[in-house]
């Protein structure tokens, strides 16, 4: 939901806040976070940098590069104060032309660099970690390990990227001529994702490779993806959410059953977002969201949109 809850029905209490305006940071490097006028409160999400996939050489199968890591952290105006310093992770690069042939004995994949946010106020800063690179590899039937995740520390909520993934069976097939007659260069279409996915392509291990000749030319690895840091401003008071704008309320495992349920959600709030992570459904089914009160569940007069989308498992690298 975005804007000022004049549409809203069924909804009591005040001095709630709203998201106001978005700050996106995308370009690798150091910058400065001012908040835009009228801000209360923010929400930060640091997104470290994709780890770079390493050499391959005559046959082998080298996994990609791990994903970054994700902190996301509330923070209110004292916490925050005037301005903030914020670093985005450089991807790790796939040295020289990505494909092309390298002379020597290969290199290892470059690691993503981290993404953080540190405040001038109270508060204490927060980094989403960059992703690792993946080994070279040489030789038929050699299949490297993807590079490992990302970490995360200081946020109220901290994920680790994903690891590289390993090339699948049909993987997608890029052809360069590498000096060579007819040498195949095959990259797979997956990349490994950050907290499991939804920051685009911020932030993503790159893909798995091979090179399939005998040359005895290693190719160049694929490269990560920067990171970046994405802020939410909000304004207003806050509500009956004792005195903050943003509550984090108590992550719920389902190692069991098909529901769980959240207590405890101010009256005023005019915005929920839900966060899954490592959840999946039976078959085709849907996900299904309910609001509900101290009377019972709402089953009716919803407006809504889901989708799923199926898969097969991977070689675990």
């Amino acid at each position: 939901f975005y804007g000022d809850g004049s549409n809203l029905t069924g909804v009591s209490g005040s001095g709630g806040s709203v998201v106001t305006s978005i700050q996106t940071f995308t370009t690798s490097g150091n910058h400065t976070y001012t908040p835009t006028s009228g801000t209360t409160s923010i929400v930060v999400h640091c997104i470290g940098a994709g780890g770079a996939t390493g050499s391959p050489n005559q046959f082998a199968w080298i996994g990609g590069g791990g994903a970054g890591g994700v902190a996301i952290k509330a923070y209110n105006s004292t916490e925050l104060g005037s301005t903030a310093a914020i670093t985005v992770g450089a991807k790790g690069v796939g040295s020289g032309g990505q494909g092309s042939p390298q002379a020597g004995g290969g290199i290892d994949g470059a690691g993503g660099a981290n993404s953080s946010f540190t405040p001038s106020g109270t508060g204490i800063g927060c980094t989403g970690g960059g992703g690792s690179g993946s080994p070279k590899g040489s030789g038929a039937g050699n299949f490297t390990e993807g590079g490992a995740g990302g970490t995360a520390e200081g946020g109220d909520l901290n994920f680790s990227g994903e690891k590289g993934y390993t090339n699948r069976a049909t993987p997608d097939k890029w052809s360069y001529l590498n000096n060579q007659s007819s040498s195949n260069y095959y990259i797979d279409s997956i990349k490994s994702k950050p907290a499991g996915g939804g920051y685009g392509e911020y932030g993503l291990g790159a893909p798995s490779v091979s090179i399939q000749d005998t040359s005895s030319l290693y190719s160049n690895g694929r490269s990560g993806e920067d990171g970046a840091v994405i802020i939410y401003e909000y304004a207003g008071s806050g509500g009956s959410g004792s005195g903050s704008s943003f509550v984090l309320l108590s992550e719920q495992a389902s190692t069991s059953g098909t529901e769980v349920e959240f207590t405890g959600i101010p009256s005023d709030a005019l915005e929920i977002t839900l966060m899954f992570t490592g959840v999946s459904a039976s078959g085709t089914n849907n996900f299904m969201v309910q609001l509900g009160t101290a009377s019972g569940y709402i089953e009716t007069g919803y407006d809504s949109l889901s989708q799923n989308e199926g898969g097969s498992d991977d070689t675990a690298a």
